[in-house]
């Protein structure tokens, strides 16, 4: 409860407690929206270390450290809606990711990081095989795709790739008949692309934009059972969606 610093009672704009019908102080927050909270915070993991002073020493977590972002890891991810202290849900009014637009990593303001030359994405906990064994096929783009261009931003001297860290796209790609046959536009999305720069392979990661999944099917409903009375039982109903 001391992470809820907002205070016990929802306050007015002019500072003075807002109340119920009867005339109570009415409370920020009920013990109900401290469990809820709690599930957001599911599925956390500890970023590995990388040497020097991220370096770990606390026992069994020396391989771990505490100066890069944690990920999620979404087999322990709880799944179900999170509410939040406006009678809503965390996610509410954000887009619903099966409502991006067509080929949305390929439009403006679509967000790609430089992983380098490991093409393991930092935000998917993607099996190291994946990027470890000739097994799996990478997906791979062109010098000659748009999406090549934008990634390696070539230097006007040199024409160089300056191959820059974070890569946020201006403009929607426009791609004639022949870049069409690239291997990115017969995709539905896009996790990680590798592009060959000289003789060597760099990949970057996409950055969706964030968005609404539906839990489990179509026009989820959360279900409210109160009683009013020993024999009285209310159901009520309303559409929820997980974030």
């Amino acid at each position: 409860m001391q992470l809820f610093t907002i205070g016990l009672v929802r306050l007015n704009m002019d500072g003075s407690p807002v109340l119920q019908p009867n005339g109570t102080p009415e409370e920020t927050y009920s013990q109900d929206d401290i469990v809820s909270y709690s599930r957001a915070w599911t599925g956390f993991q500890q970023a590995k270390e990388r040497g020097g002073a991220s370096s770990g020493s606390d026992g069994d977590h020396s391989d771990e450290t505490s100066l890069d972002p944690m990920w999620i890891d979404i087999k322990k991810r709880d799944l179900f809606p999170k509410s939040n202290l406006l009678d809503g849900f965390i996610g509410d009014k954000v887009a619903l990711c099966a409502n991006l637009p067509a080929k949305h990593f390929l439009r403006k303001g679509a967000t790609y990081q430089l992983l380098g030359g490991n093409g393991k994405p930092e935000l998917h906990d993607d099996p190291s095989s994946w990027t470890v064994s000739a097994d799996y096929k990478s997906l791979e783009i062109e010098s000659s795709s748009p999406l090549y261009s934008k990634l390696c931003e070539a230097d006007s001297n040199t024409g160089d790739c300056t191959l820059p860290s974070k890569v946020v796209l201006d403009t929607n790609l426009v791609y004639d008949d022949e870049a069409k046959m690239g291997d990115e536009y017969a995709v539905d999305t896009i996790r990680t692309v590798k592009m060959k720069v000289g003789s060597t392979y760099i990949w970057y990661e996409y950055v969706r934009q964030p968005c609404v999944e539906h839990s489990f099917y179509r026009d989820a409903k959360k279900v409210t059972i109160s009683q009013e009375s020993p024999r009285s039982i209310v159901l009520s109903y309303e559409f929820v969606c997980s974030i």
